[in-house]
């Protein structure tokens, strides 16, 4: 949740220093710079509480597999984790899943820019798509919890977001100059499904390695 959190402001925090309808080289370099600086005083002014206040070791270990976890060195954990198909099958998946997410976030702009979305509509559509994960996130969560069926959960907002991106690209596609608020629609349902994928993964990964302690 921190992690999509900090992303809306990410979308966001832009918006403020930069303006669509300027296009000067000068003003453009100025925003950047102010923007720069604002954001490392924010991060820092962040990192402070974590320092003061962040434990090593929690007094109560989080889960089963930590509390009877066995002792090994990082390098052989490692090695026994890379026994385990399971671990090994959930890796891949959820290494490919993060890898896209992290890379259309980082292209999001120049893919949505062809198609006539204005940088400010983009950060929109990243802060609420955002927000929709962690609403989507709350949900399978709890869906989890009661019926904990990790594999047929993780199937399913897999082939969701399959479904729903396909419709993404076909409309943008069909629509050249497509309807924001229909892009952000279909935007949203994506996200909805893709970032509950990380907590899913979380929880999985804790029953297939067991015993072996959070690394």
């Amino acid at each position: 949740m921190a992690n999509t959190i900090g992303t809306i402001f990410g979308f966001v925090l832009p918006t403020i220093f930069y303006d669509d309808n300027n296009k000067d080289t000068q003003v453009f370099k100025d925003s950047t710079a102010t923007y720069l600086l604002v954001n490392a005083i924010i991060t820092s002014a962040l990192s402070i509480p974590l320092i003061i206040f962040m434990k090593e070791k929690p007094e109560i270990p989080p889960s089963n597999s930590q509390y009877n976890k066995i002792e090994l060195s990082f390098k052989d954990s490692v090695k026994f984790l890379l026994k385990n198909k399971n671990f090994r099958s959930l890796l891949l998946c959820t290494t490919g899943i993060v890898g896209y997410f992290n890379v259309y976030g980082t292209v999001i702009n120049e893919v949505f820019d062809s198609y006539g979305i204005t940088p400010s509509q983009t950060s929109i559509l990243g802060a609420v798509a955002n927000i929709s994960g962690i609403i989507g996130s709350i949900i399978v969560s709890i869906i989890v919890d009661k019926i904990r069926a990790y594999k047929k959960i993780f199937l399913i907002i897999n082939g969701m977001s399959v479904i729903f991106h396909f419709a993404l690209t076909l409309f943008v596609e069909l629509y050249q100059d497509s309807a924001f608020n229909t892009l952000l629609i279909l935007w949203t349902l994506i996200t909805m499904c893709i970032i509950p994928i990380f907590s899913i993964s979380m929880d999985f990964v804790c029953e297939l390695t067991y015993p072996v302690g959070n690394l």
